[in-house]
Order: C-alpha cells, then structure tokens, then sequence
C-alpha cells in the first residue's frame, strides 16, 4: 500500500483521536499525522504554518467551536477545493447530514468511528484513486461509504 504523506484528522474526542492515530501509525498509511479538536484549529493550522496541505482530512461533523459544516463551508469559500480528499469521520449516521456533506466536490467518502485495519486499506486506496482530481474536472466523483 502506497503510504500519504499528510493526514489531518479534525475531531473534538480526544479518546477518538488517540485511537485513530495508533491505528493510522501501526498500519503506517502516512509520514505525518495531525491532529486538531475543531474546524477553526485546523484552519489555523493550515493558515499560520509551513504545512503542505494534507493528502486526506478525516473530519468529524459535530464539534464545538467550528463544527464540520462550517469548515467545508470555509473550505469553499476561501478556494481549498482541490488541495485535499476529505473523508467524513464521525459517529453520526444521519443520512441528510452525509448527503449535505457529500456536495462538496473534495468529499470523497464517509467513514463510522471507530477505525479498523479494513477501512484504513480502503481508505488510503480511496485517496490514491481520487489523485488525479482537479477543482476543474468534469469527472463525477463516486461517493464511497467505506
């Protein structure tokens, strides 16, 4: 499996981040990981530092501060679209929520918490099938719930 190397995770539970980042490490998907507790965090992160935008953001929907609506709705607003896949992480199962989500051109998936070993392969290969894609392509992205 090809290894990223750049995975954001952006999540508000810290229990939940602790055990996605030890299965992401063990299964050695990516060279860096980082982690942020909401979407105004890891728009500062992306904003105030030297970091490369990352190949995969897995992002939870409800957090405080800046939940995962609004992030994309950031995301759109100030033209990231393109930079990164974005995977839906969360233990919100809401149909509407992931339909709403899933609008957003660099939604590539939906995942449910918790992580396992057979997701992270399907995930990674999700990014790498997904590599290709410009803001200005006219292919139809495949929604994959993993």
């Amino acid at each position: 499996m090809e290894v990223l190397n750049h995975i954001l995770l952006i999540d508000a539970d810290d229990a939940s981040n602790l055990i996605t980042r030890i299965m992401l490490k063990k299964a050695s998907v990516a060279e860096h990981i980082h982690t942020t507790r909401n979407g105004e965090e890891a728009i500062t992160l992306l904003s105030h530092t030297n970091i490369v935008f990352p190949d995969l953001i897995l992002l939870e929907i409800n957090m405080p501060v800046m939940d995962g609506f609004e992030f994309l709705a950031y995301w759109k607003k100030n033209n990231f679209i393109g930079k990164s896949r974005i995977v839906i992480y969360t233990y919100s199962a809401r149909t509407e929520d992931i339909s709403y989500m899933c609008q957003y051109k660099d939604v590539v998936g939906y995942l449910e918490k918790p992580i396992n070993n057979t997701q992270i392969t399907k995930l990674i290969n999700l990014v790498h099938n997904h590599s290709n894609y410009t803001q200005d392509s006219n292919t139809d992205i495949q929604r994959i719930y993993l």
